[in-house]
């Protein structure tokens, strides 16, 4: 019967009606596009409605504990209903309602306990449905630089596939520097598949991989960009890296000391403050045994980050000792020389 009345009177007519100041419409009209979205497949093109999406989460601004767990339902049922969706939602400040949501305290009055109960448990379900879709937008991501790692022409299939997944790296990002988010959405599988990204930025950051031409001409940096940024979060929680300091060491301390050699002055910087970060916290040992039980991968951090170390250090005199020949020139002096040392 939904479906018919916004076939007949147009999308825009209907949803115009969750902005009307009457709670009742209000709370009927996002109630049956829940039921619509849940049940319709067919309709769940709707959700491609920033219209749609704006007016449903404008609704967490209502004093009503109902209308704002309806609202939740209705992010949940359009999460459900494709990546594409919940990163529409980012983008029109989800994490920021939901963090207001959390930090709302008693009960406007005239609210009993029972509504309270049904917006905590609405809300419980959306956070579960959104930090549940992670983990595979990371695996399409993933897949997508995996099926162009080395290679500097992507087919038309490869190219298709980075333009559809890539933007998704975006919804990692709004998550992970999200405190209702970031405990939820950080363990073990998701710091290896951190470690994965930036093995795929060392790649295109030194030209190995090449996705400008398949991706969009910003691509390239968008990546790196995001990533980084995604990397930058969980290096300013000293919580996240102590208790979990080995998948650190092991597969995000490498690609940021790599990428503290590109050729982009501002990668260079960032990786080399979020390694000096994460380094001088775990260099503390007590730090990490206090953190850990686990002896065995407490030395074994230490030898990595000691070899990690020692690899940046000579990638460090490395860098100045080319700097040195390269003002130099083939007929550079021992005074050039000793002017530049001292």
């Amino acid at each position: 019967m939904f479906q018919h009345v916004i076939e007949k009177a147009g999308f825009k007519a209907v949803s115009a009606a969750l902005s009307s100041s009457v709670p009742k419409i209000q709370q009927g009209l996002v109630t049956m596009f829940v039921m619509l979205l849940s049940t319709r497949p067919q309709m769940r093109r709707l959700v491609q409605e920033r219209d749609l999406i704006s007016k449903g989460l404008h609704l967490f601004e209502s004093p009503s504990m109902v209308i704002r767990g309806k609202a939740f339902l209705l992010v949940l049922t359009m999460v459900q209903s494709s990546p594409e969706a919940l990163l529409l939602c980012c983008q029109s400040r989800l994490v920021m309602y939901i963090e207001r949501q959390l930090k709302r305290g008693t009960p406007v009055k005239g609210e009993s306990s029972e509504n309270r109960d049904y917006l905590i448990q609405c809300q419980n379900l959306c956070v579960s449905a959104i930090v549940d879709a992670l983990p595979g937008v990371l695996s399409d991501v993933l897949a997508s630089l995996d099926a162009v790692q080395g290679r500097k022409h992507p087919s038309a299939g490869q190219a298709k596939q980075l333009r559809i997944h890539l933007p998704l790296l975006s919804i990692i990002l709004h998550l992970v520097t999200s405190h209702a988010f970031r405990s939820h959405v950080t363990n073990d599988e998701f710091l290896v598949n951190v470690g994965l990204l930036l093995s795929h930025v060392t790649s295109v950051d030194s030209g190995s991989t090449s996705i400008g031409s398949a991706a969009g001409p910003n691509a390239t940096e968008d990546l790196i960009n995001v990533v980084l940024s995604i990397a930058e979060a969980i290096t300013q929680h000293p919580p996240i890296l102590l208790q979990y300091h080995s998948i650190v060491t092991q597969h995000i301390l490498p690609h940021l000391a790599a990428l503290m050699s590109s050729s982009s002055g501002d990668t260079r910087v960032l990786s080399f403050r979020m390694f000096a970060d994460v380094a001088s916290l775990y260099f503390d040992n007590q730090n990490v045994y206090d953190s850990s039980s686990n002896v065995e991968d407490v030395l074994a951090s230490t030898r990595k980050l000691n070899e990690v170390g020692h690899a940046v250090l000579l990638a460090c005199v490395a860098w100045r000792f080319l700097s040195i020949l390269r003002a130099l020139g083939k007929r550079g002096s021992a005074a050039k020389l000793r002017r530049l040392v001292s």
